[in-house]
């Protein structure tokens, strides 16, 4: 199974290849992602620092359905999601800026921090 972005089309021909049915339920297919990247990978929990300004946009408009509250800090909102990590999921939590921390996983934490320093490297070589 693949999938294509119907933006990035450019042609397609029809054929004569019958149709084949498939048992797929694409619901449950794409429960534990964000997106719809879905790397061979199992979802792994994901521990989330959610500043005291961010508290209630996420407690209104959760990250994803296996969204669940840990704990109230004093610094913020400890929270969890289980998922399969991606792009989208990477992208999505770098939106959120320095409102947002990763805790864990480790691996997580340290693929964010080099998109983040590309970004840096991004500023600061257009800025010299």
């Amino acid at each position: 199974m693949t999938h294509f972005a119907l933006d990035r089309i450019v042609q397609f021909k029809e054929k004569e290849v019958p149709y084949l049915p498939t048992d797929i339920d694409f619901n449950e297919y794409f429960e534990d992602i964000i997106g719809i990247s879905k790397p061979t990978a199992s979802a792994e929990k994901i521990i989330l620092l959610a500043s005291k300004e961010l508290k209630p946009y996420i407690l209104t408009k959760p990250i994803h359905g296996s969204q669940k509250k840990i704990e109230d800090l004093e610094n913020g909102y400890l929270f969890s999601v289980e998922l399969i990590i991606n792009f989208e999921l990477e992208n999505l939590l770098l939106s959120y800026g320095e409102t947002l921390k990763v805790i864990e996983p480790p691996s997580l934490v340290d693929a964010l921090k080099k998109r983040i320093e590309k970004n840096l490297d991004n500023y600061r070589s257009f800025l010299s």
